[in-house]
């Protein structure tokens, strides 16, 4: 007896989070990750995407659960990620602040030749 997947029931995500992932994953992913990390090829993974901007079908119908997951996984770390310059662009400013601060408030002797 041979035991076989069966499909017990359609996972539901939001429309909106359908339409993000898909303008994700067609316009802003990094494609050689993605394939990476999905097990994917190229040729498959280009081939959805222009099964996506087709509109011919979603993500949902074209990958499996587990990869809608890794998807997901993988745009939340690319939104994390794009948050973080930003944070560490103010404080490389404040550094350079503080230095210049601290040059101006040198004591004179210091300066004397």
């Amino acid at each position: 007896m041979k035991l076989r997947n069966r499909r017990i029931a359609n996972v539901g995500i939001k429309p909106q989070s359908v339409a993000l992932l898909e303008d994700w994953l067609c316009n802003r992913a990094k494609r050689d990750k993605v394939f990476e990390n999905l097990g994917i090829g190229r040729a498959s993974l280009f081939r959805y995407i222009k099964k996506i901007q087709n509109k011919e079908s979603s993500v949902t119908q074209l990958f499996t659960f587990d990869q809608i997951k890794q998807l997901i996984e993988m745009y939340n770390e690319e939104f994390e990620e794009s948050q973080k310059p930003k944070e560490e662009k103010n404080n490389n400013e404040d550094k350079i602040i503080l230095k210049i601060a601290y040059f101006n408030f040198m004591p004179y002797s210091t300066f004397r030749l």
